[in-house]
């Protein structure tokens, strides 16, 4: 319902993401060079902890199927298309944000090890429209993962959470991936992006 095939910036404050607004449309973000072997931002498991911390401002919560935040394998990007969306295409994930298309729409944990198939975890919190929210995921030195959803108050672990822990020397990627639900989400603002160690 719009063309537009790039971020740019809002008149707020944020990066808008919201693209061409079009069903079953989807993106995915990576740091510049997180696919190399060399970039700062692909991270071994087993040498030190990082993580991923993105601020989201959404105006239709329920537009966006899929809103997620997390680390992935390093690997070439995915292809598939699915309805509902899914993270098929890698074997090693770990992300927290928007999957569903209710209203308040649903915030889940989604993970998966060596391919063994996707665990859905539903962290029983929701995301109502135009809500702000930071979304964060922290990786141990040791590869144990937690996640905190911070709703203005400081990040706390979410209601109800999922237990994982990532192969010692698999290298992870930071990565946002979104996939637009029926309903048109409008704008989607990133307003605070940070990852490290």
């Amino acid at each position: 319902t719009q063309t537009l095939l790039a971020p740019f910036k809002a008149t707020e404050v944020g990066w808008d993401i919201a693209h061409d607004l079009t069903d079953n449309d989807g993106w995915e973000m990576i740091p510049a060079g997180a696919l190399s072997t060399d970039c700062p931002f692909a991270y071994t498991v087993g040498d030190a902890a990082f993580f991923l911390r993105v601020k989201f401002t959404i105006a239709d919560a329920s537009g966006s199927e899929m809103l997620a935040i997390g680390f992935r394998k390093q690997a070439a990007f995915g292809t598939t298309i699915a309805d509902p969306p899914t993270l098929g295409d890698y074997t090693d994930y770990a992300t927290i944000g928007l999957r569903g298309t209710a209203n308040p729409n649903t915030i889940k944990i989604a993970s998966e090890v060596n391919n063994s198939g996707e665990s859905l975890t539903d962290t029983t919190q929701t995301w109502a429209d135009a809500a702000t929210k930071t979304l964060t995921v922290k990786v141990s030195a040791a590869g144990v993962v937690t996640y905190e959803i911070d709703t203005g108050a400081g990040g706390a672990a979410p209601t109800v959470t999922a237990a994982l822990t990532l192969d010692d020397d698999d290298v992870m990627i930071p990565f946002i991936r979104h996939v637009f639900g029926t309903t048109s989400p409008g704008s989607i603002l990133i307003k605070e992006f940070e990852c490290g160690l």
